[in-house]
């Protein structure tokens, strides 16, 4: 798994980015949604899908209140689907945001936003968005 605190300074929003997920860090994934605000249910439903041992999930989890993020892609059957994860995952983060600030969802802004969130994702995700670099992993 690996582990990122990423910063959007622009709308001083923190991410915790939790990527190629295994059960095995279930509960701190839990924990770290617990401490930025999930309740029961949030959680029980993110146990669910961490706990399933299926390939291509992911959560993301936001408070507008504090302006942060549990974003979490889990084990995926290939780059492609990696690729896929992330932006399913993006989606749901630029969302979060947009609405926290009244950003308007099919404008300029937002599409920055989501390559900004990208650009500061890459370095965490580029060894496994190709299937090569995946396999010598």
């Amino acid at each position: 798994m690996i582990r990122a605190k990423i910063k959007l300074p622009k709308y001083g929003w923190t991410i915790y980015a939790y990527i190629a997920v295994h059960e095995y860090y279930t509960y701190e994934i839990l924990d770290k949604m617990r401490s930025i605000g999930a309740d029961r249910r949030v959680l029980a439903r993110a146990h669910r899908n961490l706990t399933a041992g299926e390939l291509n999930n992911g959560i993301t989890f936001s408070n507008a209140e504090i302006g942060a993020t549990v974003w979490v892609t889990e084990i995926t059957s290939s780059a492609a689907e990696f690729f896929n994860s992330i932006v399913h995952e993006i989606r749901h983060l630029q969302q979060h945001i947009a609405d926290a600030y009244g950003i308007e969802p099919d404008g300029e802004e937002v599409c920055y936003m989501c390559g900004e969130i990208a650009l500061r994702l890459f370095p965490y995700c580029r060894g496994l968005l190709c299937e090569h670099c995946r396999e010598h992993k």
